[in-house]
């Protein structure tokens, strides 16, 4: 009988807890046995393209979101999916040869686990495998796998449903499904859980976990399963799961291999010996189809592997020509570009057997020997071998917008240990198929670095704060109040008062806030202490010493596992331990000492008294939902979406059938959200982000829950607004999902929401876009009618029009933002909710949950003028226009009658739709000054004039040289011109009324006021 008998301090590297996209597929077929899918199979070289026809029996199952639990049961008639798992569809074109593969699964008996026992021919295991692009990869399961009695039974794990190895332990064992074999971990029952982002969704973070789980980060991970699998590499228990991938490699006659490659290989932290080895190979060849077996390989990973592989080379053991290397899958000159970008930093090359997380740092351009499973925070990152489009690391790169890519042979190169050497700042630029270096002077970096640093941001202080209230009504104001009210309830609170402005815009039954007044005196008392903490030269410096003191050391253990790592954390554990940091750390953390310390019973007691008078209609069977409204949130260019944690509270806990509802009490419910400001990752966003800490105080906003079972659909709203293009824009694009499966945080899950796009028409009227169908209801079907999205485009378009207006109510007309994108959050409710304490039924219908502006941090600050270093060439730029240029160019003119200068701007191309400006530059501003009269003309000479946009009818700063500006008529009146054109012959030509002026004297130059950080790294690329 197997079971875990370790520490939690044990758990999986960080690496192995980085949560993959899932697909989820149904939850049918319930026997086992085998099931037939019959595909066409498209032939012209890519071997997963097939077109698959869905079993009859597939079907899945949602749960019903953060309240699955015993003794819920999901419905399962909630939801159909006719797509089988690893379906892709390629379109055959006129060379294609068309075949047909049928694949008869061999599914096990009794729960369907989304697994099959065996893969009959190398065509079904590719199939199998689809869609997980180039290699194909189908990850593998065995139990007791010790046992000398017979080889293990295999289970290859549907790709579309999981993605890491220990899901498919805890999904079975949550719904009452044992483990095969003598395992001695009981199931539960009492769940009906169809799908991993169920799982997720039954238990939200801090809700406690069953069997033993623990979270890392937003993952959820089953650490014993890893140990029991000799994963973690510390553990002393025999091995009973054996776990790995299988994988298929097409082939390429410009590899080192150039054949097609089946092989297998194990987790990173594996510490297999030959014997262990060999039984994989016998295990895996007793399933797989003989093609497949026969040509079977195994790909070691790390350094210990590469250790085992050598000595299996060496020895006499059958499998001794079957280990290949990361190095024959190279393919020489080959560069892959994972996630293009172009960034510089300093060269740090990182041989397999060196690599250590905490030795890498956020300036380093990392060149890897070997893929390892996770990395910190890096400048960009080069592998000397192949990665795959979903590796953790890849997974990672693209989250943090890190330039990633394999390079062939980058370890030969002298040049770049030469750059290491030396400590070189180089660039590197990442495209699809290639990687360009440069380097750098010391002079050039620090100039990039000035471009990326994003500016502080300031947090508005309460002005006295000890007389403010602790509960606001937000339901009584409008836009003007909200703006007024973001430093005492936080942007979140104050969104609601937004909805107040458009009638129809139906909020959550009576919400409230709970102000910032109640977070800062349960803070106070920690202050200090905080306060010291942040002063720490290693809490400034080392983001181990952050997570350690923020979170605790359980938790950091929890995510640490790696030697180096334990070794550090025990030594500075005594080097601190009387220290304020050691304090800390001993009471749990900061986030735990905000947790822990119990609120002030006045407090407590005022609070409870107000939400009973607001909520008394309520049934007390009605959960609350306390909600994280930090001031620093929703800020300019921060909006701090995900960083904080929402709870569940009960006005009357003691009476709630469930057993852990009567846990919720909404001083737990408080304590939960107030703490999460001091949560790691909230930290480190803030930090990046340049916000003072101890600024940012924590209000809550309050109202029902929106119950699982009465939530019909769940959907995310970006709204589009430009006044910049001729007609404006007007565009709403929805996300949305049927039932309460979570469209911002599906548990990881691959499984698509319904995408529609409504534009409003000038005149009037929408043109709806259907852009793509969930995938869990049937096809054909969608999840919101045309008159929903008609009705949230009316809406939220005048909610728009008037944030807009209300924003650049005190500006200047020249900087005024003339563009805006709200991001909304809504629910669809069916009838009876709220649970009113009368009985009544309130009809359902669309429910804003929120709403803030989708801002960025402003690009360009203050910048001299490049002719009179004592004035602000950015003064008249508008403040939106500022978050999105790529460069500032002033082009100057000037001849013996006239100076010209105008200022041009040009934007992101990838915001074209809201900035036409990226080809043909925003002319902002101009300055003109004539030196002389002329006769007939009567254009002042006393001195220059800076002129803005709002003073052009038309204005153009051409490539060529060329520069027009026509002046509104009061301008005109002034200058006694309608218009100028310099060409760029130098010829020139003044316009009013029927006269003209023309001359041919001017000269003209361009000098550049900003660029952005990405376009200075390229124009260094090009230099000579």
């Amino acid at each position: 009988m197997r079971a875990s008998s370790s520490n939690p301090a044990q758990i999986l590297a960080l690496a192995l807890t980085v949560a993959l996209g899932l697909a989820v597929s149904a939850c049918g077929d319930d026997g086992g046995g085998p099931s037939t899918d019959t595909a066409v199979d498209v032939s012209d070289g890519d071997a997963a393209d097939v077109v698959d026809t869905a079993d009859a029996a597939d079907t899945a199952d949602t749960a019903d979101g953060d309240t699955v639990e015993p003794p819920d049961t999901a419905d399962t008639s909630d939801v159909t999916d006719t797509s089988d798992t690893a379906d892709t569809t390629d379109t055959a074109d006129a060379a294609d040869t068309v075949t047909t593969v049928t694949c008869t699964w061999d599914r096990p008996a009794g729960f369907d686990d989304h697994t099959v026992l065996s893969l009959e021919s190398a065509d079904c295991a590719r199939k199998f495998g689809a869609g997980t692009s180039d290699p194909i990869e189908v990850k593998f399961v065995s139990t007791a796998f010790e046992d000398t009695a017979s080889l293990p039974e295999v289970r290859f794990m549907e790709s579309a449903f999981y993605s890491l190895h220990d899901e498919w332990y805890f999904f079975r064992l949550l719904n009452g499904a044992p483990i095969p074999g003598d395992w001695s971990v009981a199931p539960v029952t009492g769940y009906t859980l169809p799908t991993i982002a169920s799982i997720y969704a039954a238990f939200p973070d801090p809700t406690p976990l069953p069997l033993g789980l623990a979270r890392a980060g937003s993952r959820i991970t089953a650490w014993f399963f890893y140990q029991n699998a000799d994963v973690v590499g510390s553990s002393s228990l025999s091995r009973y799961f054996g776990i790995g991938t299988l994988l298929y490699y097409p082939p390429n006659p410009d590899r080192r291999v150039p054949g097609e490659i089946w092989a297998f290989d194990l987790e990173y932290g594996d510490q297999a010996d030959p014997n262990t080895v060999a039984r994989f190979f016998q295990m895996l060849e007793a399933r797989l189809p003989a093609d497949v077996a026969s040509a079977l390989k195994w790909l070691p990973r790390s350094p210990y592997q590469e250790s085992i592989g050598n000595a299996i080379q060496a020895g006499t053991s059958p499998y001794k020509d079957r280990v290949m290397s990361f190095d024959d899958l190279v393919t020489e000159g080959e560069v892959v570009g994972y996630n293009p970008g172009i960034t510089a930093g300093r060269v740090k090359v990182v041989r397999a057997a060196d690599f250590s997380a905490a030795s890498l740092a956020s300036d380093q351009i990392v060149v890897l020997e070997r893929v390892p499973d996770d990395i910190p925070p890096v400048a960009g990152i080069v592998s000397a071998v192949p990665q795959t489009a979903l590796a953790h690391v890849n997974l990672l790169a693209k989250a943090r917008g890190t330039p990633n890519a394999y390079v062939a042979g980058i370890f030969q190169w002298s040049q770049l240990h030469d750059w290491e050497y030396l400590s070189r700042r180089v660039i590197l630029k990442v495209t699809a198929d290639d990687a360009v270096w440069k380097p750098i002077s010391v002079d050039q970096y620090n100039a990039w670095r000035a471009l990326v640093t994003v500016p502080d941001r300031t947090i508005t202080q309460v002005d006295d704060l000890a007389s403010a209230p602790y509960v606001v009504d937000v339901t009584d104001g409008g836009l003007p109040e909200r703006r007024a009210l973001v430093p005492l309830i936080g942007g979140k609170c104050a969104g609601i008062l937004a909805f107040q402005e458009v009638p129809g815009m139906t909020t959550p039954d009576t919400p409230v806030a709970l102000s910032i007044r109640g977070y800062a005196e349960h803070f106070a008392s920690l202050e200090p202490t905080v306060r010291a903490v942040l002063l720490q030269s290693d809490f400034k410096t080392d983001s181990r010493v952050r997570y350690l003191v923020l979170e605790g050391e359980e938790a950091f253990r929890a995510a640490n596992t790696d030697a180096q790592t334990l070794s550090w954390l025990s030594g500075f554990l005594a080097a601190h331990a009387g220290d304020v940091l050691g304090q800390v750390i001993a009471q749990g953390g900061v986030a735990a000492m905000v947790r822990d310390k119990p609120i002030d019973p006045t407090y407590l007691a005022t609070i409870r008294a107000a939400l009973e008078q607001r909520f008394s209609a309520l049934s007390p069977s009605q959960a609350l939902r306390f909600r994280s409204s930090a001031t620093a949130e929703d800020v300019v260019g921060f909006n701090g979406a995900g960083l904080y944690v929402s709870n569940t509270g009960f006005l009357y806990p003691e009476v709630q059938p469930k057993p852990k509802d009567r846990d919720r009490t909404i001083e737990k419910a408080i304590q939960e959200t107030w703490s999460s400001y001091w949560g790691f990752p909230a930290f480190e966003e803030r930090k990046i982000a340049g916000i003072d800490h101890l600024a940012g105080r924590m209000a809550v906003l309050v109202h029902p829950r929106f119950d699982d079972d009465k939530e019909d659909a769940n959907g995310v709203i970006t709204y589009y607004l430009s006044r910049w293009t001729d007609p404006p824009l007007r565009r709403l694009v929805v996300n949305v999902q049927d039932g309460s499966l979570s469209v911002t945080n599906p548990g990881g899950t691959l499984i698509e929401p319904e995408i529609d796009e409504v534009i409003e028409a000038p005149g009037g009227g929408f043109t709806v876009h259907r852009l793509q169908g969930s995938t869990i209801v049937p096809a054909g079907q969608w999840v919101l009618s045309v008159a929903e999205l008609e009705q949230l485009a009316g809406q939220v378009g005048a909610l728009a029009d008037k944030w807009l207006d209300d924003e650049n109510g005190a500006k200047t007309a020249a900087v005024r933002n003339k563009a805006l994108v709200l991001d909304l959050e809504i629910k669809r409710m069916a009838t009876g909710w709220p649970i009113l304490a009368s009985g009544e039924q309130r009809p359902g219908g669309l429910v804003y949950k929120q709403v803030r502006v989708l801002d960025q941090a402003p690009a360009v600050g203050d910048r001299e003028d490049p002719w009179i270093s004592a004035f602000n060439a950015t003064e008249a730029l508008p403040g939106d226009l500022r978050t999105v240029a790529t460069g500032i160019t002033a082009r100057g003119c000037s001849s013996a009658l006239f100076d010209l200068r105008v200022y041009g701007v040009a934007t992101d191309p990838a915001q074209a739709d809201l900035y036409p400006f990226s080809t043909t530059p925003f002319v902002y501003r101009a300055y003109i000054g004539f030196h002389r009269a002329e006769s007939g003309w009567g254009w002042p000479t006393d001195f220059p004039y800076w002129l803005t946009h709002p003073s052009f009818t038309s204005a153009s700063l051409a490539a060529d040289g060329s520069v027009s500006l026509a002046f509104s008529s009061g301008l005109s009146t002034f200058l006694d011109v309608d218009s100028v054109t310099v060409r760029v012959d130098g010829s020139y030509e003044l316009r009013r009324g029927d006269r003209v002026l023309t001359g041919s004297d001017m000269a003209c130059e361009d000098r550049a006021v900003y660029e952005s950080p990405a376009s200075y790294l390229e124009g260094l690329l090009a230099a000579p």
